[in-house]
């Protein structure tokens, strides 16, 4: 699979621990590799579920904001409208067709860029009025949005796009705030990675290869890109206004001291079958890390958090968590050689070095402060220098061949049960799919470390 292993358990501990402080109910994580379409990882989680679907393909949402991006990317193609052109947005408040559309953050007018970074909704609706209904739905068409991307997982929702002539009198105001129109988690990742690439929308890949038992190649999987929907400067541009939401706008929470992120924070109201749009949310927010030459695109939904609910509050720091632990994981699918090149050079504050401490490491000496008391004057006695050749080899330790006992791990579901053997010093290979667990050999086996053990499932 192209799903890594280090990575997804980051997203799952930082989903399971959104959704149980925030007492929402549900969420989902995916991360993109946008320039290869690799699906990184994919994490769903609903309360009270012992196995949780992969709702990240399964369960469409209206996404709220987060839509906003294609139609102002639409716009710039088509050049209605320029990123510094300003716009009337009515100080927050605008009826239109018996409805009231409001800003939280209110003005008089804005910048399109201004629109994207503040999220205004008046903003997105009066640029948008330039767009006739047939190019706002060609838009997000051609960006994936109502069609399943053909990943080979079961039960891919296609979301829902209309075609106009079922729109509504208000429809078309609707859907460049991203109301009346449902995508799944992975769908709009996938719409993202087009931007982060520079315009190319590619199939979404979780299948890396297939092998034969012997070992033979079958299947490889390989860059595929379905259509170019944006010029490489459009959304270049793009990205530009996602920096800016990072950096100063909506989604402030989602930034890291290090490295610029750009994304799109998004905030819409919960439709519920019988009750309508009844007073819940759905916060979330796209990221791409890092802004300038993307190697991930992250995607947070949390459904219905009780405590605050505004994606750039709630979603916006899960991202920045995965993000910080990735950078302090051994193995994230980073390309670390490539993000030494976007490092930035931060001023030595107290902050700025808080910050930096706790994006490259979760350990107890990131934390320590340099800013301590100084050492005791015979500590700054000058020390002989110290002379290494390099390159410098660690001198290798002798492999372990302890014997050591296999785990008892019958009945526990297949991923405690590899964590349990990993954890005692094998490595472990899956013979079968079932939920009850047993191993080969037996439980109490004695067997050097490193052994591979097979984990099997009976009915």
């Amino acid at each position: 699979l192209t799903i890594n292993r280090d990575l997804q358990e980051i997203c799952e501990r930082a989903l399971a621990h959104a959704v149980d402080s925030l007492e929402a109910e549900g969420g989902d994580i995916v991360v993109l590799n946008p320039m290869s379409g690799d699906v990184l990882a994919l994490a769903s989680r609903r309360p009270g579920k012992a196995v949780q679907s992969i709702t990240g393909v399964t369960e469409p949402f209206e996404p709220g904001s987060t839509l906003k991006p294609f139609i102002a990317g639409a716009l710039l193609l088509r050049k209605r409208a320029r990123a510094e052109e300003v716009i009337d947005t009515h100080n927050g408040q605008l009826k239109l067709d018996r409805r009231t559309i409001t800003d939280v953050h209110k003005a008089a007018s804005m910048s399109l860029a201004d629109v994207i970074r503040y999220s205004s909704n008046i903003g997105i609706v009066e640029f948008g009025s330039r767009l006739t209904p047939r190019e706002k739905f060609e838009t997000l068409r051609d960006i994936g949005f109502g069609t399943a991307t053909g990943i080979p997982l079961p039960g891919e929702s296609d979301g829902v796009l209309y075609e106009p002539a079922k729109w509504s009198g208000t429809s078309s105001a609707s859907v460049v705030m991203g109301y009346e129109v449902s995508v799944t988690p992975l769908q709009l990742a996938t719409a993202y990675a087009a931007l982060a690439n520079g315009g190319e929308l590619l199939q979404p890949h979780i299948i890396r290869e297939i092998r034969s038992p012997e070992g033979n190649l079958l299947y490889q999987s390989k860059r595929r890109v379905l259509r170019r929907v944006f010029p490489e400067s459009v959304a270049a541009q793009v990205k530009s206004f996602l920096g800016a939401v990072v950096d100063s706008g909506t989604a402030k929470k989602a930034g890291l001291a290090a490295y610029e992120v750009a994304g799109k924070s998004g905030t819409a109201r919960l439709f519920e079958t019988g009750k309508g749009y009844a007073g819940k949310y759905t916060a979330s927010f796209v990221g791409m890390f890092p802004a300038e030459k993307p190697q991930y695109v992250v995607l947070v939904k949390l459904n219905a958090p009780k405590h605050a609910y505004y994606g750039g509050e709630v979603a916006a720091p899960v991202s920045s968590v995965v993000l910080r632990t990735a950078l302090a994981a051994r193995s994230a699918a980073l390309d670390r050689s490539e993000l030494a090149s976007f490092e930035r050079d931060l001023p030595l504050t107290k902050d700025t070095v808080r910050a930096v401490a706790s994006t490259q490491s979760d350990s107890a000496t990131a934390e320590a402060s340099p800013f301590a008391a100084p050492p005791p004057a015979a500590e700054a006695v000058p020390q002989p220098n110290k002379t290494f050749a390099l390159p410098y080899a660690r001198p290798a330790s002798p492999p372990d061949k302890t014997l050591r006992a296999v785990p008892d791990v019958t009945g526990l579901p297949t991923r405690s049960a590899v964590r349990a053997l990993h954890r005692s010093g094998f490595r472990v290979t899956l013979t079968a799919q079932r939920l009850a667990t047993q191993t080969i050999p037996a439980a109490g086996a004695m067997l050097p470390a490193g052994s591979i053990v097979k984990l099997q499932h009976t009915p």
